[in-house]
């Protein structure tokens, strides 16, 4: 089972203490998306997230994911040691990009779709699942020649 969801706010850096709000808001979009009744994922897990933002804003990259992740801890999945894979991803909504809706929840899709349309500042989508098969590629990650 994959859940998705989109929280429409800046991430904050996990260098900074003081995340409980931030944490508590992904906690709520993952509790609806993933709902409450389901099991708690146990099996190894990978996390997805982008970063769609429209200023130069915020954050670095590597530092927003342990403040989501650990919102999702206790809604999603049991542990954070289930984490076997992590993809981080930031677009700025100014230039050119791409967006699949192949393999993505279409709730999340439409919703993600909807803020994008309205140019909102930041916007997260975050996907969790479990890892069938652990994979290492080398290379550069667009399919590009180095």
């Amino acid at each position: 089972m994959t859940v998705a969801f989109v929280v429409d706010r800046q991430p904050p850096s996990a260098q900074k203490r003081h995340n409980g709000r931030f944490e508590a808001e992904v906690g709520a979009a993952a509790r609806t998306a993933f709902g409450s009744t389901r099991s708690l994922l146990s099996e190894p897990i990978y996390v997805r997230i982008t970063w769609f933002r429209y200023k130069r804003s915020g954050p670095d990259l590597d530092n927003i994911a342990k403040c989501i992740i650990d919102g999702m801890k206790g809604v999603v999945f049991d542990d954070d040691h289930r984490l076997v894979q992590c993809i981080l991803n930031r677009i700025d909504t100014q230039l050119d990009y791409t967006i699949s809706d192949q393999h993505v929840s279409m709730d999340a899709y439409e919703q993600l779709l909807q803020m994008l349309g309205e140019l909102r500042s930041h916007i997260l989508y975050v996907e969790a699942g479990p890892v069938k098969n652990v994979q290492v590629a080398f290379g550069p990650v667009d399919g590009g020649i180095s």
